[in-house]
C-alpha cells in the first residue's frame, strides 16, 4: 500500500462504508499558515505523550495514526465560530480483530479551560447513515503553566454505557467544542489515508443542516478511544505503507520504507525481528535487539501510533532491465512467532533491476513561496545556503496566492503545481517522496539555516540513489528580440524508453532580479509588515509545453529524443537574457493534464494519487544568452543550423511563426517540430 497525495479538493470517501452524503470536504482548508509546529529544529524528535494512567491488560487505546503524539496546533481561524464539534473516523479496516470488544470511554488532549465541561461521544456509521451512539461528560482538567506557555493535558471521559464494536461499521468519535473562542486543536501527524480532522457545523452550502466535514486529512486530533474486551490484549504488529524504490542497481542496494504499528495492545514493542527477501531469497535480517550497528532499540520502538522506518537492502547481481520483487516479513515478536492477525505481517512490491545509469546533471528544486507568507524569507535563506554548498541545484521559485492576496508573480497556469506542496515555504526536491511527504518544510529560524541546508542536501543525495538517472540532456537555444527558440536533446542508456515509459519533458523559464515587497510579519490590527525591496530569485515566469504544466509525453527514437519549442517572452517582464534561465527536466507526470474534480461547481485538477510516482529523472539548465548551448559529451546540440523553410502542421508552407506546432526545415538538412506560444 502506497501513500497518497490527494488534492485539497478531492472527496475522501472512496472505498469506505461511510455515507458520502453525511460527510463533505472543505476545499480551502487548512489555510497555508494554519498549522503551527511545536518543533523549531528540523531534527527535533516528535515527543510521545504518556497516558495519564496505565490501562488494565484487557484494555487499550485506539485512535488514528499520530493521535497520541502531538506535533502542533491546527488552526481553524476561518470556521471556529461555526464549529459545534470536532472528531475523527475510524474506518472498519482499522477495527479488525476488535469485533465484539467494547468502547468504554475516550481520552482527549486539550488546553484546559476553567469550569468548562467536555462532552465526548462515539457513533457507529454505516452506508445507511449514523446509528445511535453513546456519550459522556466531564469537567476539563486545567492546564499547567510553564514559563509563558500552557501545557496541554489528557482528559479522560467515561461513557454512560459501553458501545460494542460490530462488523461493517465505522466509528465516528469526538467532542463538542467546549469554548467558541477555541481557534486551534492539538494534532498529530496522520497517515494521509483517513478523513483526518473532522469538524461539525453548517459547512454544506446545499443544506441548511449541520454536517461533518473533513478539514485536514493529513493530521489526526489528539484523542483516542478506550477499548475493553474479556481477554488480555497482546502485541500484534502490522506492516503497511510499504514502498520500494522503482529501480535497484545490480550488486548494490535498494531502499524501502514502511510503517510498523502495534495494533494488538498499548505496549511499546522493542523486541522484534524483520526479514527481507529478494525474489524469495533472504538477503537481510533486522533484529532490533542486536545493537552491534550502534542503533538504540528505542529509536525503532513500535507502539499503537505507528512508526515509519526504512532500510537499505543489499542487492545481488542481476541483469539489466530484469524484474524482481522485494518482500518484508515480521518474523518474531518478543522472541516468539507472531500471533493475532497474520494477514498484515508480510508485504511485497516489485522493482526493475538496472546496470546502466547516468550521472545527474542538475537537481530540480521547486521552491513554493508567496509574497504574503511571513515565514517565506526563512526559506530563501536556507536555499541560498544550499546553493552555496553545491553547484548542481536548479532552483525554481513558484509563487502562489495567500489569504486572499494575489502574488505579483502568480499565474493561473502553475496552480496545479502548487497543489504538490499545500503550504509555504516548502520545497520539492526532484519530486522525491521521503516517507509520506513530497514537499519539505523551510520555516526555520536563523539558528537552523545550516542544519536545514544540510538536510536538503541529504534529501538530494537520497533521491539520486533511489531513482538513478537514465538519460542525459542537452539544450540549444537562440534568444533574439524577445523570441526564444530552443531544442532539448535526450540520450538514454539501453532501455531508457522502457524505463521511462510515460515520462514527460517540462520546460520552465525563470527570471532573476525581481525586486519587490515581501511580507515578514503581521500588524496588530490586520495586514502585513513588508520588506519593501526583497530580491525574489529564480521566479518561475512560464511553463513551456505543448500540453499542460505536467509536461509533454516524450516520443522516443530508440532510447533518444529531440523536442523543440518557440516562445515569445512578454515585454512586460522587462527581461534581459542574463536574467532569464531555461530549466528542462524529464519526470513522471504528477497530473494527466486533464482530469479534474468538481466541487461546488468549480473544477480543480485531480493529481495522481501515488506521490512515489512523481520523480524527476534528469534536469538541465541554460542561461538565455543570444546564442547558447549546454549539455554533456555524447549529446548532440548543434545550435548553428538555421531555419530555411517553415510549415504548418497540415504541411502548408508559412512565412512566419503561427501558434501551435510548426515544422522547421533546417540548413543542416534536419527537420524539427516546434511549439509556438503566442
Amino acid at each position: 500500500m502506497k501513500k497518497s497525495l490527494l488534492s485539497l479538493f478531492a472527496f475522501l470517501l472512496t472505498a469506505t462504508a461511510v455515507n458520502a452524503q453525511k460527510f463533505v470536504t472543505l476545499p480551502d482548508a487548512p489555510g497555508k499558515n494554519d498549522v503551527v509546529k511545536f518543533e523549531t529544529s528540523p531534527f527535533a524528535k516528535q515527543k510521545k505523550v504518556s497516558p495519564k494512567r496505565d490501562l488494565a491488560k484487557n484494555q487499550r487505546y485506539l485512535g488514528l495514526t499520530g493521535s497520541d503524539s502531538p506535533a502542533g496546533n491546527l488552526g481553524v481561524s476561518k470556521y471556529y465560530k461555526s464549529i459545534e464539534a470536532a472528531g475523527s473516523v475510524l474506518e472498519e479496516d482499522k477495527l479488525k480483530g476488535l469485533i465484539g470488544a467494547r468502547v468504554i470511554g475516550m481520552r482527549i488532549l486539550l488546553y484546559g479551560f476553567e469550569d468548562s465541561n467536555i462532552t465526548c461521544f462515539v457513533k457507529p456509521v454505516t452506508n445507511k447513515g449514523f446509528l445511535e451512539g453513546v456519550e459522556g461528560t466531564t469537567k476539563a482538567t486545567n492546564s499547567t503553566v510553564q514559563g509563558n506557555y500552557l501545557t496541554p493535558v489528557w482528559n479522560e471521559i467515561k461513557f454512560n454505557t459501553p458501545l460494542t464494536i460490530k462488523s461493517n461499521e465505522d466509528l465516528l468519535f469526538g467532542f463538542e467544542t467546549p469554548n467558541k473562542n477555541v481557534q486551534s486543536y492539538l494534532i498529530g501527524k496522520g497517515d494521509g489515508e483517513s478523513l483526518g480532522v473532522m469538524i461539525y457545523g453548517p459547512f454544506d452550502k446545499n443544506s441548511s443542516s449541520n454536517v461533518w466535514a473533513s478539514y485536514a486529512s493529513q493530521y489526526a486530533l489528539c484523542m483516542q478511544l478506550i477499548v475493553e474486551k474479556d481477554t488480555e490484549f497482546v502485541p500484534d504488529l502490522d506492516l503497511s505503507d510499504f514502498h520500494v524504490a522503482p529501480f535497484g542497481q545490480s550488486n548494490n542496494r535498494i531502499t524501502c520504507t514502511y510503517v510498523l504499528t502495534n495494533n494488538g495492545n498499548d505496549a511499546t514493542v522493542t523486541d522484534y525481528t524483520l526479514g527481507f527477501y529478494i525474489d524469495g531469497k533472504k538477503v537481510y535480517t533486522f533484529d532490533n535487539n542486536d545493537t552491534s550497528d550502534g542503533h538504540d532499540t528505542n529509536d525503532f520502538a513500535i507502539d499503537a501510533s505507528g512508526s515509519l522506518g526504512g532500510f537499505y537492502i543489499p542487492t545481488p547481481v542481476f541483469a539489466h532491465l530484469s524484474n524482481h520483487t522485494l518482500s518484508m516479513k515480521i518474523e518474531k515478536v518478543n522472541g516468539a512467532t507472531p500471533v493475532g492477525n497474520l494477514d498484515d505481517d508480510s508485504v511485497e512490491e516489485g522493482f526493475v533491476g538496472v546496470t546502466q545509469t547516468t550521472e545527474r546533471q542538475k537537481q530540480l528544486f521547486e521552491h513554493f513561496t508567496s509574497q504574503y507568507c511571513v515565514a517565506c524569507p526563512n526559506g530563501y535563506e536556507a536555499i541560498r545556503k544550499l546553493t552555496a554548498s553545491r553547484d548542481d541545484v536548479a532552483w525554481v521559485a513558484l509563487h502562489g496566492n495567500l489569504n486572499g492576496y494575489t502574488d505579483d508573480y502568480y499565474t493561473e497556469a502553475i496552480s496545479p503545481l502548487l497543489d504538490i506542496s499545500g503550504s509555504y515555504p516548502t520545497a520539492a526536491i526532484n519530486r522525491y517522496a521521503e516517507g509520506d511527504k513530497i514537499a519539505f518544510g523551510l520555516n526555520y529560524g536563523d539558528d537552523y539555516i545550516d542544519a536545514v541546508a544540510k538536510m536538503l542536501s541529504n534529501v538530494i543525495d537520497n533521491s539520486n540513489e533511489e531513482v538513478p538517472s537514465f538519460v542525459k540532456l542537452g539544450i540549444s537555444s537562440s534568444y533574439n528580440n524577445g523570441k526564444l527558440t530552443f531544442t532539448v536533446y535526450g540520450q538514454g542508456v539501453e532501455g531508457a524508453a522502457q524505463l521511462l515509459k510515460g515520462a514527460t519533458l517540462t520546460n520552465y523559464i525563470t527570471q532573476d532580479g525581481l525586486v519587490s515587497k515581501q511580507a515578514n510579519g503581521t500588524n496588530p490590527f490586520g495586514g502585513y509588515k513588508y520588506i519593501k525591496s526583497f530580491n525574489h530569485e529564480n521566479v518561475l515566469r512560464a511553463v513551456v509545453t505543448n500540453s499542460s504544466v505536467a509536461g509533454d509525453v516524450i516520443t522516443w527514437d530508440g532510447d533518444n529524443f529531440t523536442m523543440s519549442y518557440e516562445y515569445d517572452v512578454p515585454k512586460d517582464w522587462k527581461a534581459t537574457a542574463d536574467k532569464l534561465r531555461l530549466t528542462s527536466f524529464v519526470s513522471m507526470p504528477f497530473w494527466d493534464g486533464k482530469s479534474t474534480i468538481t466541487y461546488q461547481g468549480v473544477q480543480y485538477p485531480k493529481l495522481n494519487d501515488d506521490i512515489y510516482s512523481y520523480w524527476v529523472n534528469q534536469c538541465e539548465t541554460l542561461q538565455l544568452n543570444q546564442s547558447a548551448s549546454t549539455g554533456v559529451k555524447g549529446v548532440e546540440n548543434n545550435s548553428t543550423a538555421t531555419v530555411v523553410a517553415r510549415y504548418a502542421i497540415d504541411g502548408t508552407q508559412i512565412s512566419a511563426p503561427v501558434k501551435g506546432i510548426n515544422i522547421l526545415k533546417m540548413s543542416d538538412g534536419t527537420t524539427r517540430k516546434v511549439l509556438v506560444n503566442k
